[in-house]
């Protein structure tokens, strides 16, 4: 999946260099939405004075993305191991098990002795049954250690992954409208005439010249 958004990035960038070769100087309107779509394509497509905050907003994204890819690719990798590590050193699965389970088992280190504290506490809601998919046995403290350090790895990566997500829309906001204003300062400045009645048959003329 990694692969698949990094190739459609990277289409992205091909399709905006062919647009801007056409379209040398987009409506405020249009700059919005190319950098909204791509972050730094309305400033590029502004012409040169505008590209160093085009790359500065395209840098942003190409480094957002790829720490998503890493991150992303990290925590794979490492829930694949804490699969691994859980079945060789406990003699259980936690693949496909639910959140209380997986936690169980790095706070206990056999089914006994979680059910025994569930009964002390009197959460009978909170058993597991005995049986063979539920039972684990940790072979020393410092293997429950490790699963723990996995898990915990693994949690801080799921932790940044919205994060990420969030600089990028806010970074094709600001990217957006730094576009939009960009393009609108850019139009020609074109003067107004008014013609203002001011009784007795007379009039005044308004010319208004906007900077």
């Amino acid at each position: 999946m990694s692969k698949k958004l990094f190739f459609i990035s990277i289409l992205f960038l091909i399709v905006s260099e062919n647009a801007m070769a056409q379209d040398k100087q987009p409506s405020p309107g249009m700059a919005f939405l190319k950098s909204a779509i791509v972050p730094g394509w309305g400033h590029l497509s502004l012409g040169a004075e505008h590209k160093t905050r085009g790359y500065v907003h395209l840098g942003t994204e190409v480094v957002l993305w790829l720490s998503y890819f890493g991150i992303n690719a990290r925590t794979q990798s490492l829930e694949q191991n804490m699969f691994a590590h859980v079945e060789l050193k406990s003699g259980t699965t936690i693949q496909g098990r639910d959140r209380t389970f997986q936690l169980a088992i790095g706070q206990f280190s056999d089914l006994k002795s979680y059910n025994d504290y569930q009964e002390r506490n009197r959460n009978w809601t909170a058993f597991f049954e005995e049986n063979s998919a539920n039972s684990w046995q940790w072979q020393s403290e410092k293997d429950q250690a490790d699963y723990i350090r996995l898990r915990n790895e693994i949690d801080g990566n799921n932790q940044q992954l919205p994060f990420l997500v969030s600089a990028m829309v806010v970074n094709r906001i600001v990217s957006g409208i730094s576009a939009f204003i960009r393009a609108r300062n850019s139009l020609p400045i074109q003067p107004e005439l008014g013609i203002i009645p001011m009784g007795n048959n007379s009039m005044a003329v308004n010319l208004r010249i906007g900077f």
